[in-house]
């Protein structure tokens, strides 16, 4: 059992939330799953075979049952075995939270294959003209984390009128709505070429005057259409949770890599002892810290699900908290590894180190706006 519910916290609990044998496959896989530019197909065949792609749906819908808690310490976990890995189960699972607004007959088509994967991209930079029978869809979107192995694909689009005219909405702004479609209906691209989140293989893909029903067309601010784990949780909070806990268990892998180094260079004489002081507070302080926000984040996580199981819906204030501490938590694990990197030597840099593909790893993750500011 990789998962576990009702806690606040993951150090709360005896039990892992990711099984080491799990942890130890991805983990091992790490380096080729970069090599590969995509991940190992022995970490894809243990993710179909949990169910991490369908973190949102519920068991009656072929997923799994998991609060809001567990899931984002299940999140960190993967991460924290390989950031590539966390990162592609964090975004690709995520999509699986859309088929609450799908009508249920969709939902059973999608995901009745087990190694379904819906990937897409939240930039509407695409458009949609509407026909007598739903839409035809033309544009290119340039990252799609997991396009190499998805089976579909979500994209924003502008909505346009049959005469070419932007449809707008009551405020004057462009009307957006997302659709979905099969790999076949895409063309991928060949745009993922970062230094770091190799294994992602966050490529891009492109749609040329695809019709669409209707029915594969949908809005995240319309009324649910099925019951999905934790479907009624505001939509940013959820998306800066998320991530933020992919910073985390990147920064816990990090931490264990920096003390296993730091504590050899020690034992081997690097340092003189003034040195050795110096590095050694160092390491307690940015330890300490790291660990202050991610409890905090957890706890802030906790009390808006206790908010939301009595009352509903979550306070204002506690969804600001929330959005904070994500923040803050994902800049701490930037901060942190930063600092610390350069007490682990030049070997910490070499090609193929294990160190220094997570360091790139949590760099690259950096690009992505939503996290980008500690505020």
């Amino acid at each position: 059992m990789v998962y576990l519910m009702g806690t606040s916290s993951p150090d709360r609990r005896m039990q892992p939330y990711l099984d080491p044998d799990s942890a130890t496959v991805i983990r091992n896989q790490a380096g080729a799953s970069e090599e590969a530019g995509q991940l190992h197909p022995q970490v894809l065949n243990l993710i179909y075979t949990q169910k991490l792609f369908k973190l949102y749906l519920p068991a009656h819908l072929g997923g799994i049952d998991i609060d809001l808690p567990s899931l984002l310490g299940l999140l960190e976990a993967v991460a924290e075995a390989d950031g590539s890995t966390g990162w592609v189960v964090t975004l690709c699972s995520g999509a699986s939270w859309f088929a609450g607004f799908w009508p249920e007959t969709l939902v059973r088509e999608v995901f009745n294959r087990p190694d379904v994967c819906v990937t897409g991209s939240g930039a509407a930079s695409g458009t949609a003209t509407q026909t007598a029978g739903g839409y035809v869809v033309e544009g290119a979107w340039p990252y799609a984390t997991g396009a190499l192995h998805a089976t579909h694909f979500t994209a924003n689009c502008r909505i346009l009128a049959p005469d070419g005219l932007p449809v707008l909405t009551e405020s004057g702004q462009p009307l957006i709505r997302s659709f979905l479609f099969t790999a076949d209906q895409v063309e991928r691209l060949p745009t993922w070429s970062a230094v770091g989140m190799v294994g992602t293989g966050s490529h891009g893909f492109a749609v040329h005057r695809q019709t669409v029903s209707e029915e594969r067309s949908f809005d995240i601010n319309s009324p649910l259409q099925q019951t999905i784990n934790v479907g009624n949780y505001p939509f940013l909070q959820l998306a800066e949770a998320t991530l933020a806990v992919n910073f985390s268990g990147m920064a816990r892998h990090f931490l264990a890599l920096i003390g296993e180094r730091v504590d050899s260079r020690l034992r081997s004489g690097a340092f003189t002892a003034e040195q050795a002081r110096y590095v050694e507070q160092a390491m307690r302080a940015q330890r300490d810290l790291f660990m202050n926000h991610r409890g905090l984040f957890y706890e802030v996580v906790a009390e808006s699900c206790r908010e939301l199981d009595h009352s509903g819906e979550v306070t204002e204030s506690t969804l600001r908290q929330v959005s904070n501490c994500s923040r803050q938590l994902a800049h701490t694990a930037r901060e942190v590894v930063d600092r610390l990197f350069p007490y682990g030597g030049l070997e910490t840099v070499k090609s193929g180190t294990e160190l220094g593909r997570v360091w790139r790893d949590i760099h690259t993750a950096s690009g992505h706006s939503l996290l980008t500011f500690p505020f």
